[in-house]
């Protein structure tokens, strides 16, 4: 399994302000070749992206191209880049300038690149990544690299349907308002399905998709950050995975409305249903299975026509199976507590 740290290059003195420290920290790999020694840790976009809905960080300036990102944080001036390097300016003390590295490490955990299988752990945990699948990554058992752990200290572990269980029994606030502005997607989009000639244009339903997708990426966020507990943040870094996949299937249903999204077609509302039983499954703690349902859904794919002005509607159709696919997957998939 490749194990990522974080080493601490330096901590010392500021030169420019007097009883503040500076400190320089590293990701590092024990399981990693020379070769892939030089590769980035964090996905340069991801990594954007994240900053970009992480409330405690204020002044974000982040350059995809470059893999460079710069940001403040409770008087400190915090530089990150792509390549694994954490920068510290004026901390108040050690401990000040490592506390503020754990919480960037958290922060840009789900931008990480999975040496297994070249993914970032985002894409891990929302099920687009086979290998991860049949075999759990190791960046999601170990968690965010934290600077005060010791190498060989190896967190336990629970399944993305027992966190969230546990979760909603101990919901916080980020976690309740997360969820429902998740459920609310789910809402819309079934509207859009059930209901096709409502009026509203696909564009429309899409920018009301993504404000609520929004915030619940930036309260997941949020969660993953500041709990106290990696239980905590890893039931963000799920939201965050479950949020991806939702956006993924709301350009898919945009797209379908825009040419044939009619109750002509009932195939749409049985791929709906199966995509719609999966994300309920998500939450439950006793599995139950769905394979009739699915059954269903595969027959119904089969007697859409193959002829030519139909090919684009039966990929769009599978689009939205792969979609309910992936949350299956994930359920199972093991993650530190």
């Amino acid at each position: 399994m490749d194990e990522l740290d974080i080493k601490v290059t330096y901590i010392r003195p500021c030169v420019t302000d007097a009883g503040k420290v500076s400190a320089e920290t590293r990701l590092v790999s024990r399981g990693r070749t020379s070769s892939e020694l030089l590769s980035d840790f964090f996905d340069s976009a991801r990594l954007c992206w994240l900053l970009s809905i992480s409330r405690i960080f204020s002044k974000v300036k982040c350059s995809e191209k470059l893999g460079i990102a710069k940001m403040e944080f409770e008087g400190k001036t915090i530089v990150v880049s792509k390549g694994g390097r954490i920068n510290i300016r004026t901390a108040e003390d050690k401990e000040d300038a490592l506390r503020t590295v754990w919480l960037v490490s958290k922060a840009l955990w789900p931008s990480i690149i999975c040496p297994k299988c070249q993914k970032s752990v985002l894409e891990c945990v929302s099920g687009l990544c086979v290998k991860c699948e049949v075999k759990n990554c190791g960046l999601l058992l170990r968690g965010p690299p934290n600077p005060n752990r010791e190498s060989a200290d190896k967190p336990s572990s629970r399944t993305v349907n027992e966190i969230l269980t546990e979760a909603q029994a101990n919901a916080s606030v980020d976690f309740n308002e997360a969820r429902r502005n998740l459920d609310e997607v789910c809402r819309i989009l079934r509207k859009m399905v059930t209901s096709p000639n409502s009026g509203t244009t696909p564009e429309n339903i899409q920018s009301v998709v993504s404000e609520h997708l929004r915030c619940g990426n930036e309260l997941a966020q949020n969660l993953l950050i500041q709990s106290p507990r990696q239980m905590g943040a890893s039931a963000g870094l799920i939201l965050l995975g479950i949020s991806a996949n939702l956006e993924m299937l709301s350009v898919t249903l945009a797209s379908l409305a825009k040419t044939s999204l009619s109750n002509e077609y009932p195939a749409i509302k049985l791929t709906w249903d199966a995509f719609l039983a999966a994300y309920e499954d998500l939450w439950k703690p006793a599995y139950g299975k769905r394979e009739k349902s699915r059954s269903h859904v595969r027959r119904s794919l089969m007697r859409v026509s193959e002829r030519k002005n139909e090919v684009d509607f039966r990929i769009q159709l599978e689009k939205i199976v792969e979609a309910g696919n992936r949350l299956r997957s994930i359920r199972m998939l093991a993650l530190a507590v």
